[in-house]
């Protein structure tokens, strides 16, 4: 059976890191000893942004480091993601901001699954990106 390689949004760390909707989901995938786990290098900026801003780096500095630690592959956002992330941005119907786009064009090229609960994210068509939403947030 082949083993499927999951992107984590930066949403989806955020509900994993604050115990919000979806927050189960994500820790069973950190858990899962079977899955490949990639992540964006634009989460771990955006992450490393939310996280300052809620204060949490500076009561706990080693939090990326901890989280960075749980992935296979930090996935550069190159001149391949960035092509592809003004395909997904062209080809969805709705509004798609850059840095979702570039994320989910990190998740494409590596064919992953992307896991999230971001609402901008959700409208890519599912035949240009493989999704797992999670639950939004209250």
């Amino acid at each position: 059976m082949a083993r499927i390689t999951r992107v984590l949004d930066t949403s989806a760390l955020l509900a994993h890191a604050f115990q919000e909707p979806g927050w189960e989901r994500v820790r069973d995938i950190l858990r899962d000893e079977e899955a490949v786990l990639d992540l964006s290098a634009a989460v771990l900026f955006e992450f490393q942004v939310r996280l300052q801003e809620r204060g949490v780096l500076a009561q706990h500095p080693g939090t990326v480091d901890a989280y960075e630690a749980l992935f296979d592959v930090i996935i550069p956002v190159d001149n391949v993601v960035a092509r592809m992330a003004f395909e997904l941005k062209r080809d969805t119907p709705e509004r798609l901001p850059a840095m979702d786009a570039l994320i989910a064009a990190c998740a494409k090229v590596h064919e992953a699954v992307l896991v999230h609960r971001d609402p901008h994210i959700a409208p890519i068509p599912a035949h240009l990106l493989k999704q797992e939403p999670l639950p939004p947030k209250t």
